[in-house]
């Protein structure tokens, strides 16, 4: 998500300025907010057989906890990898048993079964591209996280498709997924051929260079 776009860099500032003291006063740590944003996803995920509204704000107060785990870390000096590590590993979860429910909800209507399927498994693939391609570059030394579809798109998305269901029950939620398949996998192939062009300019510069033997040493070793 942008952090320059105003209403983002509000809600980050109203949560830095009201919300974190609050909740460092109550003893809440990042490893905790994180747990309970991974265990409201879950539940989030199992609501869609009640209520995709209900799921939708369940998945909106997973996404604020998500928030706001990275920012009390670095309020408290705690952030680091292996912070780090664990809310990306925590997040993959999330958002999978987000898009299960999704098939779940989606399941029950025989006329948006199989696209419903077929879409929420791209959508799982993509965005688990969309995170894989941005670890495999960055352990290459190369970092690129742009894209539309990132988690944060992809959790507004479906936060707004979930809550605007009722007004077509099923093919919005269909429509979204399917939009979540298409951009998830769209950002996938952006960010593998960004990454790409970038290893391939490092490769390049790297043979323009004429490695010199070191002292003391036949050339012909």
């Amino acid at each position: 998500m942008r952090r320059d776009w105003a209403p983002v860099r509000f809600l980050y500032r109203t949560g830095e300025q009201h919300v974190l003291p609050f909740l460092e006063g109550k003893g809440v740590t990042p490893a905790g907010l994180t747990f309970t944003g991974l265990a409201l996803s879950a539940l989030a995920g199992l609501s869609y057989l009640l209520s995709p509204v209900l799921a939708g704000f369940l998945a909106l107060i997973a996404g604020l906890c998500d928030a706001l785990d990275g920012l009390m870390a670095r309020s408290l000096g705690s952030a680091g990898p292996q912070g780090a590590f664990l809310d990306s590993v925590l997040d993959r979860y999330g958002e999978s048993f987000l898009l299960i429910g999704v098939w779940a909800y989606l399941s029950r209507f025989p006329s948006y079964a199989t696209l419903g399927a077929l879409s929420v498994w791209a959508a799982l693939v993509g965005s688990f591209m969309v995170s894989y391609t941005r670890a495999r570059g960055e352990g290459l030394a190369v970092s690129f996280q742009g894209g539309i579809f990132t988690r944060e798109g992809r959790l507004i998305l479906l936060i707004i498709g979930s809550l605007l269901d009722p007004l077509a029950p099923g093919l919005i939620l269909l429509l979204t997924a399917a939009a979540l398949a298409v951009g998830a996998n769209l950002t996938a192939v952006h960010r593998f051929v960004r990454i790409s062009r970038r290893l391939a300019g490092s490769e390049a510069k790297d043979l323009s260079v004429k490695v010199e033997p070191a002292p003391g040493r036949d050339k012909t070793a």
